[in-house]
């Protein structure tokens, strides 16, 4: 990688500067002083005349026509780099080092400025589109093409010295973590680049800091998933079916170059699999090994084959959420050991819904359909309307209630003992979050912020004994800046300034 032109004028009177080609310029520099930009450019430019010249008259064996070639080149590089930081757009910058581009995105490459040098470089040559991972102990920085850029690139921190990983294609990064000498990064060929620009990157690479070494994984396909299995283990494979299976990626603490990772296949076949899915289900005596992928939900056999139990269906990979198999409009249970099967929801679904502790099928026969934990339909009729949940806020579990909204902006409750449900307040066209949720003396609570659209202003209630309380109202911001076994303390932006509210868990009241 090609390093372009340094700002410091900080060379020997006479110094013999070379530049691409083997052209030679004799340039009249000056001691070790530092310039500023502006100090820079207009100095620089008497300066490498009056060289120009002189080396007119040094015997190097290079024409009047090399010699003013390798002039106008030192010079467009010298006016690249005073362009950009003229209107940079600034990707990193720990007060050590700042690196920027171009803010127009037009002039490709990635540029860096040291604050202790107080010298500019220009350290990639293509690309306008980067960004950064700063590496957890803050030693090393990585670099990456996004967009239509490519490559992969690190600067150590400490040193400032600056390494190209893969100077081609796009790729994903995960750091990795084996011992204090054998730090580095997981680099896997991401999908394919925004743009008519194929992406060249390949396979699955570890590239190790210490050492520099790179180990190539997987030399094939692109589209690559990765997630974090345990401590140095990962899920790995591909989106497409250029490589087929499942794998199990581990590395070793030992960090030895040649030999510190270990790839083991759990599926042979199969792409495009959802890791989230993987489940170990007991079946009678036996524990079975499901999962989704493109081609449905399937179950792992012994020989680490597929066998697919649910076709995809519609394109959609099947979801799990405890013994429950589902996608938008279907569901299907492993309960107590019996094999698969299909929820009967009573109504024409819309949308099968996870609210997180329980479902909802979205239906457009004005009833309310719910599936409990344990997978049991309730019905509710709702003459005059369809109501659609959107998110379970808070069980109380003092008066056997879910707290739940739905997307018009009306908060319920719930009662999962009988299935009842009751209107607490029609919000409109707000946004719903619980900051706080807890318990005293047997009973449940929650502290809600609500954020209207229409005015831009939040509210803040709490909710306890079935009942809601508005505390704060027409707030710019409100957070809970500190809480106890008794008492809660919210800080509440307003017009008139800054307030802080304490409330009383017991009594349910702002204390003085």
């Amino acid at each position: 990688m090609k390093n372009g032109l340094i700002l410091s004028l900080g060379v020997m009177t006479g110094l013999v500067t070379a530049f691409d080609g083997g052209m030679i310029l004799a340039n009249q520099m000056v001691g070790d002083k530092q310039y500023s930009e502006a100090e820079f450019q207009e100095y620089g430019e008497q300066q490498r005349e009056e060289g120009y010249n002189e080396g007119l008259t040094v015997n190097v064996g290079y024409s009047e026509e090399d010699l003013q070639n390798a002039y106008n080149k030192g010079k467009a590089e010298m006016e690249e780099i005073l362009s950009v930081v003229g209107n940079k757009n600034i990707i990193f910058d720990n007060g050590q080092i700042e690196l920027f581009t171009d803010g127009n995105g037009m002039i490709d490459g990635m540029f860096m400025h040291n604050y202790e040098t107080n010298k500019y470089s220009k350290i990639i040559s293509s690309g306008t589109d980067f960004d950064v991972q700063q590496y957890q102990y803050g030693n090393e920085l990585i670099i990456y093409g996004i967009n239509n850029s490519e490559g992969c690139y690190f600067i150590d921190l400490t040193t400032g010295e600056f390494n190209t990983i893969e100077e081609e294609g796009q790729w994903e990064i995960k750091q990795i973590e084996f011992n204090y000498k054998d730090d580095g990064v997981l680099l896997y060929a991401s999908k394919d680049m925004i743009g008519d620009k194929e992406n060249t990157a390949k396979g699955v690479k570890c590239f190790k800091f210490y050492d520099l070494a790179m180990t190539e994984i997987m030399s094939d396909g692109q589209a690559w998933m990765v997630q974090e299995k345990g401590i140095n283990s990962y899920y790995i494979s591909s989106a497409t079916n250029d490589v087929l299976g499942l794998y199990d990626l581990t590395f070793s603490q030992s960090g030895t170059v040649h030999n510190y990772f270990e790839i083991t296949p759990i599926s042979t076949e199969g792409y495009g699999f959802d890791y989230n899915t993987y489940h170990e289900i007991g079946v009678g005596d036996v524990k079975k090994k499901y999962i989704s992928c493109v081609d449905g939900f399937t179950q792992i056999n012994e020989d680490k084959t597929l066998t697919i139990i649910l076709p995809t269906e519609n394109g959609e990979i099947w979801q799990f959420d405890g013994n429950a198999v589902y996608n938008s409009t279907t569901m299907y249970t492993y309960i107590a050991g019996e094999e698969l099967k299909e929820v009967d929801f009573g109504v024409e679904p819309i949308q099968v819904v996870n609210l997180g502790r329980i479902f909802t099928v979205y239906n457009n026969e004005e009833k309310l359909v719910v599936i409990s934990t344990a997978y049991q339909v309730f019905t509710i009729s709702t003459p005059g309307e369809n109501i659609r949940l959107e998110e379970v806020l808070l069980r109380d579990d003092s008066y056997k209630d879910w707290l739940v909204h739905d997307t018009r902006g009306v908060l319920y409750r719930l009662n999962y003992f009988d299935y009842e449900l009751e209107t607490i307040k029609e919000f409109g066209n707000v946004k719903m979050e619980s900051i706080l949720n807890g318990g005293i003396n047997g009973e449940d609570f929650m502290f809600l912020n609500v954020f209207n659209y229409d005015d831009g202003f939040q509210d803040l209630y709490g909710y306890k004994n079935g009942e809601l309380t508005l505390f704060a109202e027409d707030c710019f911001s409100i957070y809970c800046e500190d809480t106890n076994d008794t008492t809660g303390t919210f800080v509440c932006q307003t017009s008139d300034g800054e307030e802080r509210i304490t409330i009383d868990y017991a009594t349910f009241t702002i204390v003085e």
